[in-house]
């Protein structure tokens, strides 16, 4: 049996997490390691980026730049993975950067 996808919260156990300031109208945490909740532990490094509305509990975006085919997620738990557009040179976390400034997120806009 398949369970309903549900979208992901911010974490509510902020120990590892890192708060980038991105205003008042964000909330931005980054972690090097973020740990699956309900999946057994595994070898994989899952550095991310989460992204919420200020005052909301849902993540808007989620950024795995580091990861083995780097990508995003609009909505996570809800949408598939994205993958993270780069141009030759680019790093991951520029092309990271790109697309959050490009979003209405970076344009103040919330």
């Amino acid at each position: 049996m398949q369970r309903p996808r549900m979208q992901q919260t911010m974490p509510e156990d902020r120990s590892g997490w890192h708060q980038i300031d991105a205003g008042p109208q964000l909330e931005v945490l980054f972690h090097t390691n973020r740990r699956l909740a309900g999946r057994e532990p595994d070898q994989i490094e899952r550095p991310s980026i989460v992204v919420a509305v200020a005052g909301k509990r849902e993540q808007a975006l989620r950024f795995d730049p580091f990861s083995m085919g780097a990508h995003f997620h609009i909505r996570p738990g809800l949408a598939e993975q994205i993958p993270l557009p780069m141009v030759d040179g680019q790093s991951a976390l520029d092309a990271t950067m790109g697309i959050f400034l490009k979003s209405r997120f970076g344009s103040g806009a919330c």
